[in-house]
C-alpha cells in the first residue's frame, strides 16, 4: 500500500513539474505581446496571463507538497 501511495506521488511530481514547465515556456513566448500589442489584443494577452498566473500557483503547491514527502 506505501508503495504505491509513493508511486502515485512520483507520477504527479513527474506530471506537475511538466506543467509548470510549459507554463513557463509559455510566459516567454507571450513576453513579445505584452511588448508590442497595443488595445484588445493587450487586454486579451492580460486575461491568458492572468489564468497562467493561477495555474502556476496551483501548480507550484502541488509540486512543493509532492517534493516535500
Amino acid at each position: 500500500m506505501t508503495m504505491a501511495i509513493e508511486d502515485r506521488f512520483t507520477d504527479l511530481e513527474r506530471k506537475t513539474r511538466e506543467e509548470l514547465a510549459a507554463l513557463l515556456d509559455q510566459c516567454g513566448e507571450l513576453a513579445d505581446g505584452v511588448r508590442y500589442f497595443e488595445g484588445d489584443d493587450l487586454l486579451d494577452l492580460l486575461t491568458v496571463l492572468d489564468s497562467i498566473r493561477a495555474l502556476l500557483a496551483d501548480n507550484v503547491t502541488t509540486l512543493r507538497a509532492a517534493v516535500s514527502r
